[in-house]
Parts: structure tokens; C-alpha cells; sequence
């Protein structure tokens, strides 16, 4: 796994704005107590979840939701920074979704899957007693746009990866959410309806599946 690791490195680097966005996060953490929060941890896909969806779930409960998602994020920079953009904040819920961005780049399923079981190992290690929901990367659709933005991202390998990502929550105890049942279509594409490109949800889809994790929540 690290010879897969040292291959990608180059290509995950941060630029300067992920890089700032990962600081700004680090240093919002350092200065505001937010024990007891949820925390949702990612790529684009969670940087870009309407944060209405959690209100009343926030409203009911007193919980922060918090967002920590990152657009471009792949796996392996997503574990790079979870001690100081998850962990350190102490929260009750981690939910993760990564991993389309790794096969954007071309990498293999071992990419991702060995990358998020070691921030499964990280978080219980560091927190024993936090609920961990671990997401199912979602599909793509080339369909929706003339010029795609789906890129390398591959439905199949998706699907590969989301198997073992939920046999890899079983074995940890942790909670698998399949999100992807709500939004694939037919032929098992990300559903026209749920997005505006191909790649990321739109407010339906995000709606579709917000309830789902939030019954996930502890």
C-alpha cells in the first residue's frame, strides 16, 4: 500500500487554496469548543452538503453538525488531516465519504479502501467511543453534460470499492450508509434527477439522502 501511496503522492498534493482551507479548518477547531458534534468529512460531495438538511436535527437536538469536506479531496490527504480537522474536535459522530477523486486520478480500489480503513483505525484509536458512519462513494453519470466532468470515475470500480467498504464497516462495527440506492437510476448511473453534472448531487439529491444519515446519528 505505501509503494500505491508514494505513486499518487505528487498527484493529491494540496495546492495553495485546499491547503488554506485545511489550515482555516485547523484553526476555526483551535478556537471554538465543539465537543459532542457531528462531523462530516470528505471531498466535495460533503463540502457541498446544503447545510439546511441538518437544521432540524441540530434544532432537536443541540448537536453541531460540522462541516469538514474539502473539494479534490482524496483519501489519503483526508487522512493526512483527520487528528487536527476531526479528532481534535472531539466529536460524537464522524460521517466519511471519499474516494471518487482517488479513481479520478486513476487510482485503484486499493487506493481508497486501504486509505479509509486506516482513518477507521485512527478515529476508534483516538476516540473509542464515537459513532463512525462510513458512506458508499457515489455514482457518476457522463450522461448529464456534454463535456463530463466524470472524468477517470468508473461506476464499476465504484461499485467494487462500496462492497468492500461495507463489508470493511462490518468487520470494524461501525455504520454503513448507502446512500447510493436512493440515487442511481436504471443502469445504475448517478440519476439525472439528483444532479446538475454528473458528479454531484443537487438539492433533491442531496435531499434524498439527508434523513437516511441523520438516522444514523447517535
Amino acid at each position: 500500500m505505501d509503494s500505491i501511496n508514494e505513486r499518487f503522492e505528487k498527484k493529491t498534493k494540496y495546492d495553495d487554496h485546499k491547503q488554506s482551507k485545511r489550515d482555516g479548518f485547523t484553526f476555526i477547531g483551535e478556537g471554538m469548543k465543539l465537543d459532542g458534534c457531528t462531523v462530516l468529512v470528505g471531498d466535495s460531495i460533503i463540502e457541498y452538503w446544503p447545510p439546511e438538511f441538518f437544521y432540524r436535527y441540530e434544532f432537536a437536538t443541540g448537536t453541531r453538525v460540522v462541516n469538514r469536506g474539502i473539494g479534490g479531496d482524496t483519501s489519503d490527504r483526508m487522512l493526512e488531516r483527520l487528528t487536527e480537522n476531526v479528532t481534535g474536535l472531539s466529536p460524537k459522530n464522524v460521517v466519511i465519504l471519499v474516494g471518487t477523486n482517488d479513481f479520478g486520478l486513476g487510482a485503484p480500489v486499493e487506493f481508497p479502501y486501504c486509505n479509509i480503513e486506516r482513518a477507521i483505525n485512527l478515529i476508534k484509536s483516538t476516540l473509542p467511543n464515537v459513532n463512525i458512519i462510513l458512506m458508499s462513494v457515489l455514482p457518476v453519470n457522463s450522461k448529464v453534460q456534454l463535456i463530463s466532468c466524470v472524468g477517470k470515475r468508473d461506476n464499476d470500480l465504484i461499485d467494487e470499492l462500496n462492497v468492500k467498504l461495507e463489508r470493511l464497516a462490518a468487520s470494524y462495527g461501525v455504520a454503513y450508509y448507502d446512500a447510493n440506492r436512493l440515487l442511481k437510476d436504471k443502469k445504475g448511473r448517478l440519476d439525472k434527477a439528483y444532479t446538475y453534472d454528473g458528479l454531484h448531487p443537487n438539492a433533491q439529491g442531496y435531499a434524498q439522502i439527508s434523513d437516511g444519515l441523520i438516522e444514523l446519528f447517535r
